[in-house]
């Protein structure tokens, strides 16, 4: 599935779970952010990339984008940027990434976790790191590694890039075996701040085994959007499985909240879904 950056999709009927809530003002605030997008066109059948990079004086606080499969959305320049890997299925299309970002001086408290997962034997490849008891995790992502520490390119289906309680969580796929997933995040003490679930069913098209879904992560009234992500789940067999995600970024205004896009197909697919999460504060 293909949007373009001006679409404006409706969101789909789902509920809502509030994993945490807590009453104090949160020392990351997104009243502060400024966000950034940026975007490079990609040719077709070609991998493409594109970088937002924060002002001076402030860092990133979420990495989002899409355009079409995506390959990784990772933290990049020493946590300044945002970089989305994409390849274009189509012509004429484009990459996006998306930072917010917030003074440095919001950082203070913070602190990065990353921790690096070789292959398990296929080119399913998965990986999360977790924050201390009382902290939540912002500016997270992942990317692939190869044997030489360089980062790799091989990497494809971006299945994963989601906040948890307090932690973070990156699947994607590589057929490079000697490469490495690196999943990388900030942990910050977490007051003030929800965080929400939202899911939607991947139906097929009549007569194929493949669809897609698109839907919102919304945030409650008075809040803005700090961190988010998505995934696509299927209860099948992983081997037999084609899944990605297409789109996963902030949206500040209307339906305010989390955003995300993905696809989900292939002989073994059984009950796929798009979940998409959000990480709200003041």
């Amino acid at each position: 599935m293909k949007l373009r950056a001006t679409t404006v999709v409706l969101a789909l009927t789902a509920g809502a779970v509030v994993a945490t809530a807590v009453p104090a003002a949160a020392a990351v605030s997104p009243n502060t952010f400024t966000v950034v997008l940026n975007s490079t066109a990609v040719a077709q059948f070609t991998r493409g990339f594109a970088t937002a990079t924060c002002p001076a004086g402030s860092a990133m606080v979420s990495a989002g984008g899409g355009g079409d499969a995506i390959n990784s959305i990772a933290p990049t320049g020493f946590g300044t940027s945002a970089t989305v890997n994409m390849t274009a299925s189509g012509a004429g299309e484009s990459v996006f990434a998306q930072s917010q970002c917030a003074p440095t001086a919001q950082f203070a408290d913070s602190f990065e976790t990353r921790a690096l997962f070789p292959n398990n034997g296929t080119n399913q490849y998965s990986g999360s790191v977790t924050c201390p008891t009382g902290y939540f995790s912002f500016a997270g992502g992942g990317f692939f590694q190869t044997a030489a520490g360089l980062v790799s390119t091989t990497d494809f289906f971006l299945r994963t890039n989601t906040p948890t309680a307090r932690g973070w969580r990156v699947e994607a796929m590589n057929n490079t075996r000697s490469d490495s997933l690196v999943v990388v995040a900030r942990c910050t003490p977490n007051t003030g701040t929800v965080i929400l679930e939202e899911n939607y069913p991947i139906k097929f098209a009549p007569g194929t085994i493949s669809g897609s879904a698109n839907g919102y992560a919304h945030c409650p009234a008075g809040m803005l959007p700090i961190v988010g992500g998505a995934s696509v789940t299927n209860d099948g067999d992983p081997a037999a499985v084609t899944s990605f995600l297409t789109w996963s970024l902030a949206v500040r205004a209307g339906q305010i909240g989390w955003f995300a896009a993905g696809s989900s197909g292939g002989g073994g697919s059984v009950n796929p879904r798009l979940h998409v999460i959000v990480r709200c504060g003041q």
